[in-house]
């Protein structure tokens, strides 16, 4: 199968072809939505939330104290969720930004187009797997 330069389509073996254009609005909607929305909500409420846990101040009471941590406790593992979450989808991204790049070459065979895909894949995985555990900072 040929490629539609044309159209933005790649073939890439039996059949199955790939409008790399959609892989870049694709790519440029998910960093839009990431940078737009969900950066600018995460920021207001981590203002808000980074003064700890406000309820049950004036009460001594045990289970209010034991509360009080538990919300604590969802308070981190949301804002952990939400902090990988952003950066998987940067990173996911651009690996559909360089498979749509990829595919609009026109001088690689169907297997080597698989090849890199699998491969942007598989790199993207390892990259959010490390900053999951422990790397670097967005």
């Amino acid at each position: 199968m040929r490629d539609d330069v044309a159209t933005g389509e790649a073939a890439v073996g039996d059949g199955i072809r790939v409008e790399s254009d959609g892989l870049t609005a694709f790519s440029g909607k998910v960093h839009d939505d990431t940078s737009r929305t969900i950066e600018p909500g995460y920021s207001d409420a981590r203002v808000y939330l980074d003064s700890g846990v406000r309820f049950g101040a004036g009460n001594a009471s045990g289970g209010v104290h034991a509360a009080k941590q538990r919300y604590a406790e969802s308070l981190r593992a949301s804002t952990n969720n939400i902090v990988e979450y952003m950066y998987a989808a940067r990173v996911l991204a651009d690996a559909a930004t360089s498979v749509a790049a990829m595919f609009d070459r026109g001088d690689l065979t169907a297997q080597q187009r698989v090849d890199y895909v699998n491969g942007a894949l598989h790199a993207a995985a390892v990259e959010i797997r490390k900053q999951r555990e422990g790397g670097p900072a967005i």
